[in-house]
C-alpha cells in the first residue's frame, strides 16, 4: 500500500513522539512541583508521596502503564483547576458560570471510573463540589498505589491504607488485581471489591496485606498464565485461547504484511473479557491495551475486533500529540453504525477505525483461496459461511465509510476538524477508494443468493434514511 497511514518510518517515529511527550510530561511535573504544592485542593500527604515517585528512577522509561499514570494525574490537575475556576466565581453572582463549571465537573466524573463513588455522595444530598473534593481524595490515593503496584520497581511497600481502584481495562477483575506489567496477579479473598484498601505490599514473600472489615488480611500472589505470540504479544485471561489469537495472527500475517506490521506497532497487551453485552474496547489513555470479547464473538470477529481495537491505538497515538478535532458536543452528524446522530469526533474515529475492518476483510477476500488462509478458516466454521460474512462486511464497511465523507467535508468547513486532521483523515478516504474493487466484487457474489436479499433489504433501508438525512 502506498500510503503514508501503512509507512513504516512514519508510525515508528509516531512512537517516538509519544515517548517524547511522556518524558517532557514528567519533566514538566519535576519543575512545577512547588506551584503543584501551591495548590491547596491537594492533600499534604499525597504532595509528598507525589515527590518522592517523580525522584523516582522508574519514570526514566516508557511504558503504556506510565502514560497511563501520567493521564491520571493530568485529570486531577484539570478537576483541580476547575475547583479553582468554581471558588472564583462563588461570590461574583455569575450564576451562568458557576453553573456551567459545575456542569463541567459533572460531566467530568460521570465520565471517569469513580463515577459510582460520585453518584454514592450524590444520593447522600451533597452538593456538587462536595462531591467532587471527596472523590479526588479517592483519586489522589489511587493515583498513589497505581504507581506503586503497577510501575515502581520497589520490593515492598508500607501504606497508610492507600486506596487502590481494580481496573478491567489492564486486567482486574472481581477475584484478582492484574500486578506488575504482565507478571503476577493478586488472589483476593472476595469478589465484591469496588476499592481495596492495602496496607502492604510485599513482593519477596509474595503477598499484600489489605484492609477488610477493620481486619488485615494478607492476598497471596499467583503466576500469570499469559502467552507470548509472535513474540511480543499479551494475552491475559483465559489460556484456552492462545491458538484461536495465534490463528487470528496468522490470518493477519498471511493476508497482509502491512496490517501484520502496523497491529505490532500499536498493540500490546488483550485483555480476554466475558460479560454478555459488552463489546470489545480501548481507551485513549492507555495505549496498546486492547480488551477483548472472544466469548460471543466469532472467529472472523476476533480478527476485526484486533484490527478495529489498533485503529483505535493509532489514532490515539496520533490524537496525544497532535490537535485533529476541534472539539464539541454538538450532535449534528448521523452515525451509520450507531444510527444515531453523533458529535464530530465520534464520526471521525468511527471512519478511522472501521475503514480498518474494511481492509482486513478486503485483504482476506483477496487470499481467501490461499490454501493456508482457508485451512485456518475451516477450523473455525464452513468456508462458505466465511465467505459469505467477507462479502457482507466488505459492502457494509464500504457503504457506510463512503456515508461519512460529506460530513467529514462539512466539519473541515466549520472548523470542527483541523487542517491536520483533514490531511490524516484524507489518507483514509485514499485507502478506502483502492478497496472499490472488492466492493463490486462482494455485492455480484452476494447477489448469486437469493438468502441475501434480505441483507440488501436492510441495507437499502439504512440507506434510505441516511438519504433523507440533511446537515
Amino acid at each position: 500500500m502506498n500510503n503514508l497511514l501503512f509507512n513504516q518510518n512514519f508510525q515508528v517515529t509516531l512512537l517516538k513522539n509519544i515517548e517524547t511527550v511522556f518524558n517532557d510530561f514528567i519533566s514538566e511535573m519535576r519543575e512545577d512541583i512547588e506551584s503543584i504544592e501551591a495548590q491547596s485542593l491537594f492533600s499534604e500527604t499525597f504532595l509528598q508521596d507525589l515527590n518522592e515517585i517523580l525522584c523516582q528512577n522508574d519514570l526514566a522509561t516508557y511504558s503504556p502503564m506510565k502514560f497511563y499514570w501520567t493521564t491520571l494525574i493530568d485529570n486531577f490537575v484539570y478537576i483541580s483547576q476547575l475547583h479553582q475556576d468554581l471558588s472564583s466565581h462563588i461570590n461574583k453572582k455569575s450564576n451562568k458560570v458557576f453553573q456551567k463549571i459545575e456542569e463541567e465537573i459533572l460531566d467530568f466524573w460521570n465520565d471517569s471510573d469513580l463515577v459510582n463513588f460520585f453518584k454514592a455522595y450524590q444520593e447522600e444530598g451533597q452538593t456538587i463540589e462536595e462531591c467532587s473534593l471527596k472523590s479526588m481524595r479517592i483519586l489522589e490515593d489511587h493515583v498513589i498505589s497505581f504507581y506503586y503496584l503497577q510501575i515502581s520497581t520497589k520490593k515492598q511497600v508500607d501504606f497508610d491504607k492507600a486506596i487502590y481502584l481494580p481496573l478491567e481495562n489492564i486486567g482486574d477483575n472481581d477475584h484478582q488485581i492484574y500486578l506488575r506489567e504482565n507478571k503476577f496477579f493478586i488472589n483476593l479473598p472476595r469478589e465484591d471489591f469496588a476499592l481495596l484498601s492495602l496496607e502492604q505490599f510485599n513482593l519477596p514473600y509474595r503477598g499484600m496485606e489489605i484492609n477488610l472489615d477493620e481486619q488485615t488480611e494478607t492476598c497471596k500472589i499467583s503466576e500469570v498464565k499469559s502467552s507470548l505470540i509472535f513474540n511480543q504479544f499479551k494475552l491475559i485471561h483465559n489460556i484456552n485461547s492462545q491458538n484461536l489469537f495465534s490463528d487470528a495472527f496468522k490470518i493477519i500475517e498471511l493476508v497482509s504484511i502491512d496490517l501484520l506490521n502496523t497491529v505490532q506497532n500499536f498493540s500490546e497487551t488483550f485483555v480476554l473479557i466475558n460479560e454478555p453485552g459488552i463489546v470489545s474496547f480501548s481507551m485513549q489513555g492507555l495505549p496498546a491495551f486492547s480488551s477483548i470479547n472472544v466469548f460471543e464473538r466469532d472467529f472472523l470477529d476476533l480478527i476485526d475486533d484486533i484490527i478495529h481495537e489498533n485503529g483505535h491505538h493509532y489514532l490515539n497515538a496520533i490524537l496525544n500529540q497532535e490537535e485533529l478535532i476541534n472539539e464539541d458536543d454538538e450532535k449534528i452528524y448521523f452515525s451509520p453504525w450507531r444510527q444515531a446522530l453523533r458529535p464530530i469526533r465520534g464520526i471521525y474515529h468511527a471512519t478511522f477505525t472501521f475503514y480498518f475492518a474494511l481492509q482486513i476483510f478486503c485483504q482476506i477476500k483477496k487470499s481467501f483461496l490461499n490454501p493456508d488462509v482457508l485451512a485456518i478458516l475451516k477450523k473455525y466454521q464452513e468456508s462458505k459461511f466465511s465467505l459469505q460474512k467477507i462479502n457482507k462486511r466488505i459492502v457494509e464497511e464500504y457503504e457506510m465509510l463512503g456515508h461519512t465523507r460529506k460530513f467529514i467535508d462539512h466539519a473541515y468547513k466549520k472548523k470542527k476538524i483541523t487542517l491536520r486532521g483533514y490531511e490524516v483523515i484524507s489518507w483514509i478516504y485514499e485507502l478506502i477508494d483502492m478497496c472499490e474493487g472488492e466492493y463490486k466484487q462482494s455485492i455480484i457474489e452476494l447477489k448469486e443468493d437469493k438468502s441475501n436479499d434480505i441483507f440488501f433489504n436492510s441495507l437499502n433501508d439504512l440507506n434510505d434514511k441516511i438519504g433523507h438525512y440533511s446537515l
